[in-house]
């Protein structure tokens, strides 16, 4: 063989031999990730869809925001978050849920910026979109009748050209509250709807 011809072919042959040598058996890793699945601590709440409906929570919260929303003809949505019963948290801590709402995500984990609202018991007003339609959202920790901090309540307005912060302000606060009255306290929001 021609001493060109069999450089070229010792060329060929190098990098395929390197790439065989540098390849992962992907076997053990997959092996691994099976094993971590296996292993992992199930969530007692998704942090995905299934969650449940809102026409099938039959809890206090969810009466009392199905009224408000009838009653309140610029309220658009709102969402009340704590700590079920039997989670190992206090509100505003990791295991908190939406636990009444007007969509279908009964159950979905509080975000760390959700969290974070209530620990620090900050007040947010803002315009967002919500189902694709721009709305003053209102984020506010959620007081039982006694004043302690029990949650998060999640308020969305139609916006109008008179809509501002101070007038959003206002009208939430008027709901904020109603529901303060309606809870004597954590667990009266898990009591059974009448």
């Amino acid at each position: 063989m021609p001493q060109c011809a069999a450089l070229s072919v010792q060329r060929g042959i190098e990098p395929a031999l390197e790439r065989r040598r540098t390849m992962i058996n992907p076997i053990p890793i997959l092996a691994l990730a099976l094993l971590g699945a296996a292993v992992a601590p199930q969530n007692a709440f998704p942090d995905r869809p299934p969650w449940t409906k809102a026409a099938d929570n039959k809890i206090h919260a969810q009466a009392v925001i199905d009224r408000l929303m009838a009653n309140e003809p610029d309220l658009v949505a709102i969402g009340l978050h704590s700590v079920p019963p039997g989670v190992a948290a206090r509100p505003n801590e990791p295991g908190q849920v939406v636990i009444a709402q007007v969509d279908d995500i009964i159950g979905r984990p509080d975000t760390s910026q959700d969290l974070d609202i209530g620990r620090l018991e900050q007040i947010r007003i803002f315009r967002a979109p919500l189902g694709g339609v721009m709305r003053m959202r209102f984020y506010s920790p959620l007081y039982d009748r006694a004043g302690r901090n029990i949650g998060l309540v999640v308020l969305a307005f139609r916006l109008s050209a008179k809509t501002t912060a101070l007038s959003t302000h206002i009208k939430a606060a008027r709901i904020l509250r109603t529901l303060s009255d309606q809870f004597s306290d954590q667990a009266a929001l898990f009591e059974k709807a009448p």
